[in-house]
């Protein structure tokens, strides 16, 4: 029982000031974790989507009585982004078949939109483009969250 009273009055103690930024630190250490979750680090990548607790807690973080910083202290976060013209499935033996010069066919014709993601959410569509030599996508629309790859809107 003393123990528990000599933290109480350690904690009651502690510089209002050292609190705050350890606070600020931990949602920091959370963001960048979620963020490299989210980029899948060294495996394949996961959905985009940020766990529940921490969009909760920079939401809390963000309100008028207690800004330290936004959403835009990760504006310059590197992320992945990754164009995909077409996807098709084809039996294992196919593609054992395979040699130098085999095509591959896919259902997508040419002039539709290309799917935008980072990791594997969905988050933008549009045409093939070169600029100076060099592939580019020309975004034509910003896609909601609820859609999915390959199902174009309507």
């Amino acid at each position: 029982m003393a123990e528990e009273n000599g933290k109480i009055e350690e904690e009651a103690q502690e510089d209002p000031s050292e609190k705050v930024e350890k606070d600020r630190a931990e949602e920091i250490s959370k963001a960048q974790k979620a963020v490299k979750e989210m980029l899948g680090g060294d495996k394949k990548p996961k959905s985009a989507k940020l766990p529940q607790k921490l969009q909760n807690a920079m939401l809390k973080s963000t309100s008028p009585k207690n800004v330290y910083h936004t959403i835009q202290f990760m504006e310059d976060v590197p992320v992945k982004l990754y164009a995909e013209v077409a996807r098709t499935e084809t039996p294992l033996r196919n593609i054992l078949s395979w040699k130098t010069g085999s095509i591959v066919k896919f259902d997508k014709v040419i002039g539709e939109p290309v799917d935008v993601l980072i990791g594997d959410q969905l988050l933008a569509r549009g045409e093939v483009v070169v600029v100076n030599n060099r592939f580019g996508i020309r975004i034509s629309e910003i896609t909601r969250p609820d859609e999915k790859v390959g199902n174009a809107r309507q």
